[in-house]
């Protein structure tokens, strides 16, 4: 990478330009961002000028559910500070007094200004830096005085214009300024009809790649040992996502200020027009090196679109990014056609071995040549050296607060284990000793030129780390999972109030793609803009990578983070803490979002265990999501094999708190109830639900109601002398079913149900639906 493309791409936009070239491309880079509008940097002629928070992203959306507390005077906006796993710090709220954001932003500022130099950014090291700096201090800080503007952050306005700039440095001096005077003409109204094919010349690629065949090779493995290498196989997939990612940026030559997003097994990036004579060759180097490490396991779909300079402009943008995900989509549908005449020897052609129990692996059932004896196992047990590498990353993972990654010139290997892989993509990996502050670069990479830090959390332990070796290494805020339970799976069953069972959640954001397509508005309302859908991206990969790092870490040490990442999640726990970390997490995506209706998350938990077959429990919670998702308007946890709308959830949680206090046996506040209780519920539901599925319609009456009428109260009159309290609050459940016309006995069957597995003994058998 040429340092003055560095210089042009991210200095001249904190600075001033070097040259009068360097000014115009970013002028233009600038229009280009902000969807064909001129915003007034941040720079040292306008840093006298009020400057207001970063209006949240989310006000920005809308999808037609509902009104949004932004259509009815409320706006939300995030706090004026550096960014750090706090509430106070992540959580949109009201504006700031002026007073107080010009204090903010002086020391935000400042703190750029003292950390980014002229003189330091001369290399893809200090740029990363740069960039490290900017997200930390910048992500709160609006780009413009113009409330048409302010929901765009400095740091990722600034992102998307350096990209800009590298993809615009191809063309001549002449172009550009005939493109800016164009795009000046279109918002002033007064285009000529030169304009046109000026602005409809391919301005920039927007390049997309995303593996498929992650649910497979996450989860089809045995439960032997299944706690050890899950979190390393989730981790591996994130590493190789960014190797793929690293090896495509350095084949085109374009820096990381290119990247719109990555994570997710996915990532998005802006490449310069030239770039497209490169795409066959770099699919095709990927695929086979995929093949090489996991046959046809694993498949990385790398596709663009051509954006044209008018396909920034207001309403455009979503056209483009729309095309270059159906253009993904399709290359998926014909995966492996980059490899031509090599196809079949690639793909189809026969292996050479086959049939030798001894060197099939006991976790992963795959034959491996080389396979050694698995750690703990019997002794015909055997690990093939992938599986065991996956072990080895789970384990280091949690005893690390950094990832060390260290880049060099790919080194090919046929076989070995997953470092050996992203090895061949130029990345090495490796993590820092317990106890220690240095971490030694990869030896995998031979030829080593520089490395990242990825810091993992904001623990001093991550601040204090550093690179042993003299190649230079860039520090970032990479916030991950990674503290997980050292138990087996069947050991963390163990460790469940009530039944001995994991709880199995998966969550993701609903309607995520229309979020993208149409959530800023369609066709020529649209307001998406690429630094939108950066800041949109981020936003969201804050609260599913860093937030929800923050809710496991603090609901104690026994939830196993499989994944969390980009819009979506998936963890296993013991069964009773699952219920309410959902909740949790989807309570503070609400507030996160600004109470948006148009964003929320939905769930499916499912309970296994210990030694269920992991694929069949991510299908499973899968399955779970799916119905959760049906109900209209989704925004519903699946749970204990029913929908619930997440208010329904709260009147049923609101339930089983009354029910467990009223059979619990706890001298300060349980009533020692009978059980009884529990069971006539539940028969009740049933009643109910069996006589709703021969009605079309909801069934008002049946024979629940004088069952209920009769059994609860006998219940009561029997606790009456020796039990008045619990006498009184079966009176009051009795009351309650009465006056909604036994309306909620199905939330009180369930609740009950709920009861019971919480306070079952844990050798008794019992199943969960």
């Amino acid at each position: 990478m040429d340092p003055t493309v560095l210089l042009t791409a991210l200095e001249g936009l904190i600075h001033e330009g070097r040259d009068d070239r360097s000014k115009r491309l970013i002028r233009l880079a600038e229009k280009l961002a902000a969807g064909g509008d001129q915003i007034d940097m941040i720079s040292s002629q306008h840093r006298q000028a009020s400057f207001h928070q970063v209006l949240s992203i989310f006000d920005r959306i809308n999808l037609g559910s509902g009104k949004s507390d932004r259509t009815v005077g409320v706006s939300r906006y995030f706090p004026m500070k550096p960014l750090f796993l706090q509430r106070e710090a992540l959580f949109p709220g009201k504006a700031l007094g002026l007073e107080e954001q010009e204090k903010n932003y002086s020391y935000l500022i400042n703190k750029i200004d003292k950390n980014i130099s002229r003189s330091v950014l001369n290399s893809e090291t200090d740029l990363e830096n740069a960039l490290s700096y900017l997200q930390r201090h910048g992500w709160c800080i609006s780009t413009s005085n113009t409330q048409s503007l302010s929901d765009m952050s400095y740091y990722d306005y600034s992102r998307m214009t350096a990209a800009l700039t590298v993809c615009l440095r191809d063309f001549p001096d002449g172009t550009i300024e005939q493109v800016i005077s164009a795009l000046d003409r279109h918002v002033s109204r007064k285009p000529e009809s030169k304009d046109e094919p000026l602005l409809a010349q391919t301005a920039a690629l927007m390049v997309g790649g995303d593996i498929s065949g992650i649910q497979d090779f996450i989860y089809t493995l045995s439960a032997k040992d299944a706690a050890k290498t899950l979190r390393g196989r989730s981790l591996y997939l994130q590493l190789l996502t960014e190797a793929v990612m690293r090896f495509v940026l350095r084949d085109l030559g374009i820096p990381t200020t290119n990247v719109i997003y990555s994570g997710g097994g996915h990532f998005y990036l802006l490449a310069p027009v030239s770039a497209s004579e490169k795409m066959e060759q770099l699919r095709s180097q990927v695929t086979q090196k995929l093949l090489r490490h996991h046959s046809t396991d694993l498949y990385f779909a790398l596709d663009f679109a051509e954006l044209p300079f008018n396909g920034f402009l207001q309403g455009a943008l979503p056209k483009y990014w729309n095309e270059m995900h159906r253009n993904i989509s399709a290359r998926k549908q014909h995966r492996y056609a980059e490899l031509g005449s090599d196809l079949y020897s690639k793909v189809f052609e026969p292996v050479p071995h086959g049939g030798n129990n001894e060197k099939v692996c006991a976790v992963c059932g795959r034959e491996s040549d080389r396979v050694y004896q698995l750690d703990g196992g019997e002794a015909d047990e055997k690990i093939c050296p992938q599986c065991q590498s996956f072990i080895d990353m789970g384990g280091k993972l949690t005893q690390s607060p950094v990832i060390l990654l260290t880049m060099g010139e790919p080194v090919e290997s046929e076989t070995g284990d997953a470092y050996d892989a992203l090895a061949d993509f130029g990345l090495g990996v490796s993590f820092a000793a317990n106890g220690t502050s240095e971490v030694k670069p990869s030896e995998k990479i031979v030829k080593k030129e520089r490395g990242v830090l990825w810091l993992l959390d904001d623990t001093e332990a991550a601040r204090k780390c550093r690179c042993s070796d003299t190649i230079p290494a860039a520090r970032l805020d990479r916030y991950m999972v990674h503290r997980i339970p050292s138990y087996t799976f069947d050991e963390l069953a163990n460790k469940a109030t009530g039944i001995a069972r994991l709880g199995v959640l998966r969550m993701d954001a609903d309607n995520m793609s229309d979020l993208f397509r149409k959530g800023f508005g369609e066709g020529e309302k649209s307001i998406a803009t690429l630094a939108r859908y950066s800041a949109l991206s981020f936003q969201l990969s804050l609260f599913f990578e860093g937030w929800v790092k923050k809710l496991c870490e603090e609901s104690g040490d026994h939830i196993y983070a499989v994944y969390s990442g980009g819009d979506d999640l998936f963890l296993l726990a013991p069964w009773h803490l699952v219920p309410d970390l959902a909740r949790k997490i989807a309570g503070d995506f609400t507030e996160y979002t600004g109470n948006n209706p148009s964003v929320h998350i939905s769930a499916g938990m499912t309970f296994i265990h210990g030694k269920y077959p992991l694929y069949q429990a991510a299908e499973d919670a899968h399955d779970a999501l799916e119905q959760a998702k049906s109900l209209e308007g989704k925004a519903a946890f699946n749970f204990l094999g029913q929908p619930w709308k997440w208010q329904e959830f709260d009147q049923l949680k609101g339930k089983f708190d009354r029910l467990l206090r009223l059979v619990s046996k706890d001298s300060d506040e349980g009533l020692d109830g009978p059980q009884a209780i529990l069971q006539s519920l539940q028969m009740l539901s049933g009643l109910q639900k069996e006589k709703a599925k021969k009605s079309k319609a909801k069934p008002v009456f049946g024979s629940w109601m004088w069952l209920g009428a009769y059994q609860l109260t006998r219940m009561a009159e029997k606790e009456e002398k020796k039990n008045p309290e619990l006498a009184k609050e079966i009176k009051k459940i009795l009351a309650e079913l009465n006056a909604t016309s036994y309306g909620d006995i199905r939330e009180w069957g369930v609740a009950a149900r709920w009861v019971q597995l919480y306070v079952r003994n844990k050798t008794e058998k019992a199943t969960v639906g």
